[in-house]
C-alpha cells in the first residue's frame, strides 16, 4: 500500500490495478501495446476453446438471474398503472391539492 501512496502523492502514472495492486476502478486508458486489438482478441479465443486459462481486458460483470414475472391471467383486471404519469389512480384517489381543498 505504501508504494501506492507514494506514487499518488508523487503525482506519478499508475499502472494497471492489477499489476499496482489497488482496486479495479474500471477506468482504460488509451496507450500502445505489443499486439493489434484483432491479434488480442484471437489469441484468447484460442486459450479459451483450448481449455487455457485467460485474462480479458474488459471484464464481464455478472448479474443476478431475476425470475420472470407471473403471467397476468385476466388482462382486463389488471392493475398496473400505465397509461401517464398519474396511470388510473386519479379515479380513485386524490392528488395533494384535492385533499387539501
Amino acid at each position: 500500500m505504501l508504494p501506492l501512496v507514494r506514487k499518488l502523492g508523487g503525482r506519478s502514472a499508475l499502472g494497471p490495478a492489477a499489476a499496482e495492486g489497488y482496486l479495479p476502478r474500471g477506468v482504460r486508458r488509451p496507450g500502445m501495446r505489443e499486439a493489434s486489438g484483432a491479434e488480442r482478441a484471437v489469441s484468447m479465443l484460442v486459450a479459451k476453446l483450448a481449455g487455457r486459462p485467460f485474462q480479458t481486458e474488459i471484464p464481464v460483470d455478472a448479474y443476478d438471474a431475476v425470475p420472470p414475472a407471473p403471467p397476468i391471467r385476466d388482462l382486463r383486471r389488471r392493475d398496473d398503472r400505465a397509461g401517464d404519469e398519474r396511470g388510473d389512480r386519479a379515479a380513485r384517489e386524490p392528488g395533494p391539492l384535492q385533499a387539501m381543498q
